[in-house]
C-alpha cells in the first residue's frame, strides 16, 4: 500500500502508530502477549531524556532496533506514545492519569508530568484524593498535592474512611493527622484510619502482624491524638498503648460543615408535584419517614413554604426510630442554622420560599435505622402572617435512563413528602472497622 499523508493533520498525526519510516520497535508484554508499537528514533529521544539516552549512544537499543519496556501496559504506552507525536493523551479517568503520571516521570517527560498533573487537579473526589496525594507527594508537585490536602483536611470524616489513606506514605499520613484543620466527627476516626494504616505499613515493610510491630508503627503519630477529647464507650475500646497519651494537648477544630464538603456533596431531589395540595403548619408536622441503604453523612435540607418562609419560630427535627423508643438526633432552631432563603417566582400564584437549612454539624446515619424528618413551630410566638405557612407535596420523579448514577440511597417509607425538596449528603465509603483487639506476643 502507498505511503499517503494526512491532508489535515500535522507530521506527527500522520507518523503516529505508522510503519512508515519507523527505524525503531518498542515492544511490551502483558499476559503472554508481546505489543510491537512501530515508532520513530527521532520523536522519541526529542520527547523524552531517557529515550535520548538509550537512543544516542551504544545501547543495545539503538543496534538492535527494538526497546523492550517491562513495566507498562499497551494503553499506557499506546498514550505516552501518542503524545509524544500529537502532544494529547487521551486521559479518560483519574486512574489513567496516574499511571501515564508514573510513566512520564520514569522517562523524563515533564511537559507530560504536569498535563497529568493538571488533569488529576480537574479530577478530585473524596474516593480518589488519597491515591492522587500520595503520587502528589512521591513526585514532588506541590501545587496538586496542596489541592489534595486541603480536600483531605476539610473532608476527614470521609477521606479517612476510605481505603485510599490506607495508602499513603509516612510523610502524606503525617501531614493530615498532626493538622488543627483536620475535619473529623470523632477523634476514634483518626485512631482507627491510624490503626489501618498501620497494618497496611506493616505489611510494606514486610514486618510482621504483631502488636510489637503496629506499636513501632504509630510511635511518631502518637501526640498527634487528641485522646482527651475521647469519652465513654470510645474510651474503652482505645487500645491500651495509647493511654499514655492522655495528657497529650493536640487539638482540632470542631467538626463542621466545610466548602469541600459541600462542594462534593451528592443531592437527593424532590420535585415539587402538587401546589394545589398543601399541609398546614401545625406544631409537629412529619415531613417524611425513611431509610437509607448505606452509611452517610447529611449536611443540608432544603425545605419549601408558601405564603411565608421559616423563621425563628421554626425548628429542623430529625428522630431516629428504634421500636418504641425515639432518639433525637439534632433539633435545630432556624436561628441557629445557616440558612439561604430564595424565591421561586412562577412556581405558585402565592409566595413560594426555597430555604436551605445547612447544618452545623454534618449528621453521620445508619443503616436499617428508620428516621423521621420533621418541623415543629413554636406557636405561641408566632405572629398572624406566619400562622399561614403552607408546605407543598413533593417527590421523586421516577428516571427516565435507569442509571447507576440515578439510583438514590434512601427508601422513602411514607406515601407523601411534604415540603423538601433536597437533601444534600456525602457517602461514608466503609464503615468505621472495630480497632484490632491486640493481644500481647501474638499475632493479630
Amino acid at each position: 500500500m502507498a505511503f499517503k499523508p494526512s491532508p489535515v493533520h500535522g507530521a506527527g498525526a500522520t507518523l503516529f502508530m505508522n510503519e512508515h519510516c519507523s527505524d525503531i520497535t518498542v515492544i511490551i508484554t502483558e499476559d503472554c502477549c508481546v505489543w510491537r508499537f512501530p515508532a520513530h528514533s527521532t520523536v522519541l529521544a526529542a520527547q523524552s531524556a531517557v529515550f535520548h539516552r538509550m537512543l544516542d549512544n551504544d545501547f543495545i537499543e539503538k543496534k538492535s532496533q527494538e526497546i523492550t519496556l517491562q513495566d507498562l501496559t499497551p494503553l499506557i504506552l499506546k498514550k505516552l506514545l501518542r503524545y509524544m507525536y500529537l502532544g494529547d493523551a487521551m486521559l479518560e479517568d483519574w486512574r489513567e492519569g496516574i499511571e501515564l503520571l508514573k510513566a512520564a516521570h520514569k522517562y523524563q517527560m515533564e511537559s507530560l508530568v504536569q498535563k497529568c498533573a493538571h488533569y488529576l487537579e480537574d479530577h478530585i473526589d473524596l474516593t480518589n484524593v488519597c491515591y492522587i496525594y500520595n503520587k502528589a507527594v512521591t513526585y514532588t508537585l506541590s501545587p496538586l498535592g496542596n489541592m489534595c490536602l486541603e480536600v483531605i483536611l476539610g473532608a476527614g470524616c470521609i477521606a479517612l474512611r476510605s481505603q485510599g489513606f490506607e495508602y499513603l506514605n509516612k510523610e502524606s499520613v503525617m501531614a493530615v493527622v498532626s493538622s488543627y484543620s483536620l475535619n473529623v466527627d470523632s477523634e476514634m476516626c483518626v485512631v482507627n484510619a491510624l490503626l489501618r494504616w498501620a497494618v497496611m505499613e506493616c505489611c510494606r515493610q514486610n514486618n510482621p502482624l504483631t502488636e510489637e510491630s503496629i506499636i513501632e508503627v504509630m510511635v511518631p503519630f502518637r501526640k498527634y491524638l487528641c485522646i482527651r477529647s475521647i469519652h465513654g464507650d470510645e474510651m474503652h475500646t482505645l487500645p491500651h498503648f495509647l493511654h499514655a497519651e492522655i495528657n497529650s494537648y493536640h487539638s482540632r477544630q470542631s467538626f463542621c460543615v466545610t466548602q469541600n464538603l459541600l462542594e462534593y456533596s451528592k443531592r437527593l431531589n424532590l420535585h415539587i408535584l402538587d401546589l394545589e395540595v398543601l399541609a398546614d403548619n401545625i406544631n409537629n408536622f412529619t415531613c417524611f419517614r425513611f431509610l437509607v441503604d448505606h452509611s452517610l453523612f447529611l449536611i443540608s435540607v432544603y425545605v419549601v413554604t408558601i405564603n411565608s418562609f421559616l423563621s425563628s419560630n421554626n425548628y429542623v427535627v430529625l428522630v431516629s426510630e428504634a421500636g418504641s423508643t425515639n432518639t433525637t438526633v439534632f433539633e435545630l432552631n432556624m436561628a441557629e442554622v445557616t440558612e439561604n432563603t430564595t424565591s421561586l417566582p412562577g412556581a405558585s400564584t402565592k409566595p413560594t420560599f426555597e430555604t436551605e437549612v445547612r447544618l452545623k454539624r454534618p449528621v453521620l446515619l445508619k443503616p436499617q435505622t428508620v428516621y423521621r424528618l420533621s418541623l415543629r413551630t413554636n406557636s405561641r410566638s408566632l405572629k398572624p402572617s406566619q400562622c399561614s405557612i403552607q408546605f407543598p407535596k413533593t417527590g421523586l420523579i421516577p428516571s427516565k435512563t435507569g442509571s447507576r448514577s440515578d439510583v438514590v440511597p434512601f427508601t422513602i417509607l411514607t406515601d407523601s413528602v411534604w415540603g423538601v425538596t433536597k437533601l444534600l449528603y456525602l457517602t461514608a465509603p466503609v464503615p468505621e472497622k472495630e480497632i484490632f483487639k491486640f493481644r500481647l506476643k501474638r499475632d493479630i
